[in-house]
């Protein structure tokens, strides 16, 4: 009995310094927000698909991906479906 309860606090404690060792990694605030204001800049030049994006600025797909979809969400920028591309678009102003 003694040795099963030993067994589930060393297996707790293993999970638990696993989790707080390996954080999934979250950008700063500075940093998410320059990416922001990058990725506006490029749509102010005109309409433009996900890897067009990321490489006229230069940074990771799934950055630029997660940044775009936070500015949908907040009616900065519009997601235009042209046939099998998906372009977005600024919108100038919060919806």
């Amino acid at each position: 009995m003694w040795a099963l309860v030993a067994l589930i606090i060393a297996t707790v404690a293993v999970l638990y310094l696993a989790f707080k060792a390996f954080r999934p990694y979250k950008r700063s605030v500075r940093e998410e927000a320059a990416l922001e204001a990058a990725v506006l800049a490029e749509l102010a030049k005109g309409p433009a698909d996900l890897s067009s994006l990321a490489s006229r600025i230069g940074a990771d797909e799934l950055l630029v991906a997660s940044v775009l979809a936070k500015l949908v969400r907040e009616g900065l920028v519009k997601r235009v479906e042209e046939g099998d591309v998906v372009k977005y678009v600024w919108s100038g102003r919060r919806e």
